[in-house]
């Protein structure tokens, strides 16, 4: 799973000296970010749950963009909505 994961998700390019293709790949990447985190979070499936969550965990020690988008949802995502209280 966390290799289709990485071909899905693929934000490096055979030639690293292209720069511009591993920004648009990571923005691609930190795009997602919330429907993954929230598909792990609701454990719509929880045979996976595991390896998502250390597939997001690698990917953010990897890539500060979405690990800062993982961040800020999580953070939004725990405080939730104060109005209600």
């Amino acid at each position: 799973t966390n290799d289709r994961l990485d071909l899905a998700f693929a934000t490096e390019t055979p030639d690293a000296t292209n720069q511009s293709n591993n920004t648009e790949g990571s923005t691609a990447l930190a795009f997602y970010a919330p429907q993954l985190l929230s598909f792990l979070l609701h454990g719509a499936y929880l045979d996976i749950s595991a390896k998502l969550e250390d597939w997001i965990l690698k990917k953010c020690s990897q890539d500060l963009h979405f690990a800062h988008r993982c961040f800020w949802f999580l953070r939004a995502w725990c405080l939730g909505d104060s109005s209600k209280e």
